[in-house]
C-alpha cells in the first residue's frame, strides 16, 4: 500500500512537471522574440505602471497572463488526452485552445477586425443600429465558431461515440468563455455604454469586471477538468469510458 502511495504521488507530479516545463520554454521563447524583434510583442502602452498589471483586461497584465497559461496548457493536456486514448478526430479541440491562445497573444482578431472586417461593414453599412465595431467582433468570433465546427465534423459522420463526448464536452467551455468574452462585452457595450442610466460608469466598469473574471473562470475550470481526466488516464492507462 505505501508503494502504491508512493508511485501514485510521483505520477502525479510527472504529469504537472510536463505542464510547468511547457511553460517554462514558452516564457524563455517569447523573450527571444521580444529581445530581436521589440515590436512584435508590446503592451501599447509606453506609460504602464506596474500597479496597472493587476488590472483585469490589462494588456499584457497578471489575469491576461494567467489566461495564456490556461489556454496552452489545456491544448496541451486535451493532446494528451487525444493521443494516448487515439481519439484523433477530436484534433480540433486542441487546436482550438491553441488558436484561442495565440488570438490573445498576438491581437489576432483585433488586427483582423480593423484591418478586413470592420472596413466592409463600414463600407456597405448593412445596418443602421449598433456598434459596426461591436458587430465585427461577433462575426470574427462567428467565423471560428464555423471553422471549429468544420473541423469537428468527421465523428459525426463515422459516429463515433468517444471523440463526439470528448468534443461536447468541451464545447461547454467553449461556449462559456463565448458568454463572457462576446455577449457579456457585447451587453456592457451595447446597452450600457451607449444608454443613458445613471450609473452608467458603474455598470460599465461592473459588467467589464465580470467579463475578465468569468472568461478567466471559464478557462481555469476547462483547465482543471482536462487535467483531470489527463492525469486519471495518465495513471490508469485505461479506456476513456471509464471517466466519461
Amino acid at each position: 500500500m505505501k508503494r502504491q502511495r508512493i508511485n501514485f504521488s510521483k505520477n502525479y507530479l510527472n504529469l504537472f512537471s510536463y505542464m510547468i516545463f511547457l511553460i517554462v520554454i514558452l516564457h524563455i521563447f517569447g523573450s527571444l522574440i521580444n529581445y530581436f524583434n521589440d515590436n512584435l510583442i508590446n503592451t501599447n502602452n509606453s506609460d504602464l505602471l506596474m500597479s496597472d498589471l493587476f488590472k483585469p483586461g490589462q494588456e499584457r497584465g497578471y489575469f491576461e497572463h494567467l489566461q495564456y497559461i490556461f489556454l496552452i496548457w489545456s491544448s496541451f493536456l486535451s493532446a494528451y488526452i487525444i493521443f494516448q486514448n487515439k481519439l484523433y478526430l477530436s484534433i480540433s479541440v486542441p487546436l482550438t485552445y491553441l488558436f484561442l491562445f495565440f488570438d490573445d497573444f498576438y491581437y489576432l482578431h483585433d488586427g483582423v477586425l480593423s484591418n478586413y472586417i470592420l472596413k466592409i461593414f463600414e463600407q456597405l453599412k448593412p445596418f443602421n443600429f449598433g456598434s459596426y465595431e461591436q458587430i465585427s467582433e461577433i462575426t470574427y468570433w462567428l467565423i471560428v465558431g464555423v471553422v471549429f465546427l468544420l473541423f469537428s465534423i468527421p465523428p459525426f459522420l463515422i459516429n463515433s461515440s468517444k471523440n463526439k463526448k470528448f468534443i461536447f464536452d468541451n464545447c461547454k467551455f467553449f461556449l462559456l468563455m463565448s458568454f463572457f468574452g462576446i455577449f457579456v462585452d457585447f451587453f456592457r457595450s451595447f446597452l450600457v455604454i451607449n444608454s443613458e442610466l445613471i450609473l452608467k460608469d458603474f455598470f460599465a466598469k461592473l459588467f467589464y469586471f465580470v467579463e475578465e473574471v468569468g472568461e478567466l473562470t471559464s478557462i481555469a475550470i476547462a483547465c482543471i477538468w482536462l487535467y483531470y481526466l489527463a492525469n486519471k488516464i495518465y495513471l490508469k492507462k485505461n479506456d476513456l469510458k471509464r471517466f466519461f
